[in-house]
């Protein structure tokens, strides 16, 4: 089985992304499905995190795929028409605030990294979707600390968490944190979202329960 692929941070200064395929609390609990977590690091302010629930061991897991050049493109040219014409309708894009573990959307990077807010839109599960939500981290109330800060604290907890769950998810996958960009800070965001890929051609099936 394949390792975590971790696609880099969201936010001013982000790589590009299309160039890579509740319940208790506790103050040392690892991140597990379903579960509200809280706790801190290196004497960081607290931070909460909640996440979605991998389907069963038994539910069917893709091969790995090697995305050929052809599908990486499709894939790249499926997106941009579907931003685009989201764009173009006038749709608002959902914050991050509203993102829940288990939710299925397509993400604007670009809009991310620049100096407004990021851009996720929501889609059914069902339907071709970019990639899923499977954790919420909210971060302390203090000054903004960085994206880079907010994504590295948020890819702590969601890689802490995926790696217990490899099995159940198909190799060659990948996920990177969505943060609040500075603009979305002083907007009072707190959250970040950690979205997953799986490989391959773009997913029409859940991976997560919320």
């Amino acid at each position: 089985m394949g390792g975590l692929l971790l696609a880099g941070c969201s936010g001013p200064g982000a790589s590009d992304a299309r160039a890579a395929p509740v319940g208790t609390e506790s103050t040392t609990a690892e991140p597990t499905a379903g579960n509200g977590l809280s706790g801190s690091a290196g004497g960081a302010a607290p931070v909460t995190a909640n996440f979605a629930t991998p389907l069963p061991s038994g539910s069917a897991v893709e091969p790995e795929v090697a995305l050929s050049k052809e599908d990486a493109e499709a894939n790249t040219a499926y997106i941009d028409s579907f931003l685009a014409e989201q764009w173009q309708a006038g749709t608002k894009p959902s914050p991050l605030s509203a993102a829940l573990p288990g939710d299925c959307v397509f993400f604007d990077w670009e809009y991310s990294s620049g100096p407004t807010q990021a851009a996720l839109f929501p889609v059914p599960c069902t339907e071709t979707h970019e990639g899923e939500v499977f954790g919420v981290v909210t971060h302390a109330d203090q000054p903004y600390p960085s994206g880079r800060a907010l994504g590295d604290e948020a890819i702590r907890w969601c890689a802490e968490f995926l790696e217990q769950h490899l099995e159940k998810l198909a190799p060659g996958h990948s996920f990177r944190p969505f943060s609040p960009t500075e603009a979305d800070w002083k907007a009072g965001e707190r959250n970040s979202v950690c979205l997953y890929s799986p490989p391959g051609l773009l997913s029409e099936r859940s991976h997560f329960t919320n």
